[in-house]
């Protein structure tokens, strides 16, 4: 767990260099980096959905939503926008990170201790007792010399 969370860390910090704000950049892109870069995430969110909805968003603009999306846990908008920057965005370098970081977000979530499965206690049925595990481990040899041993001491051997 602790060796997945560190390379979900070290893709967040390779992603932040290797996509740094340029000259060209928007304005309203280049302070929502900014503000990504220092961990406020919703203000970055916020930022980055006007040039959204303004229709200026680029690739730049939906991988830095990704990450927003990841930085406050909403994995499956964060997924989206991945797949997005993935499928339709042109700079090759931010379809890598974008890629890596899918690939990332799904070994963790196989991964994760907590499945989702909530109060399910089916697995811990009456029949799934100490003693029956025990009987259902044990091996065809030792079962063989038990009932060879209870023969003998019935008199039937």
């Amino acid at each position: 767990m602790k060796r997945s969370l560190c390379s979900i860390l070290a893709l967040l910090a390779l992603s932040v260099l290797a996509a740094p704000a340029f000259a060209g950049d928007s304005p309203v892109l280049a302070s929502a980096v900014q503000d990504y870069n220092q961990k406020k995430y919703r203000d970055a969110l916020s930022k980055l959905d006007g040039l959204s909805r303004g229709g200026q968003a680029n690739d730049k603009a939906h991988y830095y939503m990704a990450l927003c999306y990841q930085g406050i846990n909403q994995m499956a908008t964060a997924k989206s926008e991945y797949m997005w920057v993935y499928s339709k965005g042109r700079d090759a370098t931010l379809k890598y990170n974008a890629w890596q970081a899918l690939k990332s977000m799904d070994k963790w979530s196989q991964h994760r201790a907590y499945s989702g499965q909530g109060n399910n206690f089916d697995r811990a049925s009456p029949a799934n007792t100490v003693g029956q595990q025990f009987r259902a481990n044990r091996t065809a040899e030792e079962a063989r010399l038990d009932a060879e041993a209870a023969r003998k001491s019935s008199g039937g051997g």
